[in-house]
């Protein structure tokens, strides 16, 4: 993934410009739908996009981006440990799972 874009500090940019959020997204000449991809990360933002939401706005474009965040995905302990062997569902012999077929 790439860098996020603070949504909050972002439209208050827009506002302050004078848009509104569909005036922008016309204006950068995008459906609002890309645009939402460029803000979570999950496409890259092309360089002369940035440039022009610059120009835009008169404001670094590296003002809108926010740091990279750490994973939030954290590993709970067990209560008790269980063996290797205790934590997988047991499958039936195959001629005991003929009928799943």
């Amino acid at each position: 993934m790439g860098n996020h874009i603070d949504g909050v500090y972002l439209k208050k940019q827009i506002k302050q410009a004078g848009y509104t959020l569909d005036e922008f997204y016309k204006e950068l000449g995008i459906a609002k739908t890309t645009f939402y991809y460029y803000r979570i990360g999950a496409r890259p933002i092309p360089h002369k996009l940035r440039q022009r939401i610059e120009e835009l706005l008169q404001c670094p474009f590296q003002k809108f981006l926010k740091p990279e965040q750490e994973s939030t995905l954290m590993l709970l302990p067990l209560e008790q440990p269980q063996p290797a062997h205790q934590c997988f569902i047991p499958m039936p012999a195959p001629a005991e799972r003929s009928h799943l077929l």
